[in-house]
């Protein structure tokens, strides 16, 4: 996929010619793994995403997609596809399949190459592979913002529950706060599991999640009250 296919022709500054590739677990070569470390090394807070890469590597997950944009051959963002339970997510009886290590070049952020690579990975997931949910969790308000943006559900009982210094209103109120405020893109939670969201294929699973506390971006910084 081209960079016009998902943003439209319009001048989008250095953003021209962006293509979106993936490789499966064993096509990685150790040309693709340097590149990748230097991309890694600029994600927020980073220190630990180009390890954890590598040791998903190593657990021969059943499934694995790297989704890789470029501009002029040089690496700008990657997303991951992989199947990796978590033992504090309830997958509801949904294969644990998640979206992963994603991180854009600063200079090429909030350009539309992270919803390229998310197109991509649910085209792959839900149109080439017959998965129904993606699951995912983040500590960080920027990333959370944009899957919100891009109709990603998030769970509520662990959006009131994330810390247990506030009351589960305040948890709310600040969340809401930090995925609708742009100044927050870069605040790190500091602490927990992350905050769990899906996507999911249809209206079936969206239904399921809903009915199982999970609500999307605009529902949460409306007015409404979740009890």
């Amino acid at each position: 996929m081209t960079y016009n296919d998902f943003v439209g022709t319009s001048d989008r500054g250095n953003t021209s010619n962006i293509e979106i590739g993936r490789l499966a677990l064993g096509q990685l070569s150790e040309e693709h793994l340097v590149e990748l470390k230097a991309v890694f090394s600029h994600a927020y807070h980073n220190g630990h995403m180009y390890e954890d890469f590598l040791k998903d590597l190593t657990e021969n997950p059943e499934v694995f997609q790297t989704f890789l944009a470029r501009q002029d051959d040089r690496l700008i963002g990657v997303m991951v596809i992989e199947s990796k339970p978590h033992s504090f997510i309830n997958y509801h009886q949904f294969p644990p399949i998640h979206l992963k290590r994603f991180t854009v070049l600063p200079q090429f952020r909030r350009r539309g190459v992270g919803k390229g690579l998310l197109d991509d990975a649910k085209g792959y997931a839900f149109d080439e592979s017959g998965i129904k949910v993606i699951f995912g969790e983040s500590n960080e308000a920027g990333a959370l913002s944009f899957y919100g943006r891009e109709d990603a559900l998030f769970s509520v009982d662990v959006i009131k529950n994330y810390s247990k210094r506030n009351t589960p209103e305040e948890n709310l109120s600040f969340f809401r706060e930090f995925i609708s405020n742009p100044k927050f893109a870069a605040y790190r939670f500091p602490e927990g599991d992350g905050i769990q969201f899906v996507f999911c294929k249809s209206e079936d699973e969206t239904k399921f999640f809903r009915q199982h506390g999970f609500v999307s971006k605009q529902e949460l910084i409306s007015d409404l009250k979740f009890v």
